[in-house]
């Protein structure tokens, strides 16, 4: 029995990195996982441990469509966006296709999915955002298009837990680097700072947001920080 026992999440870049991470862990704490990625060979120990998987590009509106409607099927409590692209290219030669690719798998995906999905959301459950410290500090210019995603990603947080909060959920961003905090006057409920390590940061933000202590977190860089040191 975990503490995610008879909870079900949707979690997409599942495939590999932190998203994956992210479902197997909320497997093994006793979560039912709906997890999706682009590469369905990434998904293929996590179906085997029985996660409902799904292939889907998140660029594409008619596969977005098909995940919303999978997460609609059934209790959703968790939301976790964690598919992203870094698809970096000297900085004078970045395309509209390229910049318009990066936006749609990192911005649009999480938007329309949180769009699609946030009321369908159990009361008191979670949307879990992944930021990045490239929101904030230009480490290559090469990743310029990937930040500018990542800085929307914080933005898009506080505007869904503005919008969310008389429904007791609670959006929450966050990135696997130790970052300054510091808290928004503006927001409607007291922030959490967290200080956890990339394998329970999913954990320890649901929990702290929702379980324990009721707070919204909006977590990143800029705003409130979830800080993941490690």
């Amino acid at each position: 029995m975990g503490w995610a026992d008879g909870r079900r999440a949707l979690v997409t870049g599942a495939g590999r990195g932190m998203g994956h991470a992210t479902a197997e862990r909320l497997l093994a704490d006793g979560a039912g996982v709906i997890a999706v990625d682009v590469d369905g060979a990434g998904l293929a120990d996590l179906e085997a441990a029985g996660a409902v998987t799904i292939v889907a590009d998140l660029a594409d509106t008619e596969a977005r469509q098909r995940v919303i409607d999978e997460g609609r099927s059934g209790r959703l409590d968790f939301l976790v966006n964690a598919a992203a692209i870094l698809h970096p290219r000297p900085f004078w030669e970045v395309t509209e296709a390229d910049f318009r690719k990066v936006f749609a798998v990192n911005l649009e995906s999480a938007w329309f999915l949180s769009l699609g999905l946030g009321r369908h959301l159990t009361e008191g459950g979670a949307i879990v955002n992944f930021s990045s410290p490239s929101a904030r500090n230009a480490g290559t210019i090469e990743a310029a298009v990937y930040g500018a995603t990542k800085t929307a990603i914080q933005s898009m947080t506080r505007s869904f837990a503005h919008a969310l909060a008389p429904r007791r959920l609670y959006p929450t961003g966050g990135f696997p680097i130790g970052a300054s905090t510091r808290s928004p006057a503006y927001c409607r409920a007291p922030l959490r700072i967290v200080d956890a390590s990339p394998p329970i940061l999913f954990q320890q933000a649901i929990l702290t947001a929702c379980d324990f202590e009721r707070f919204i977190c909006t977590c990143c860089t800029g705003g409130a920080t979830l800080l993941a040191t490690g």
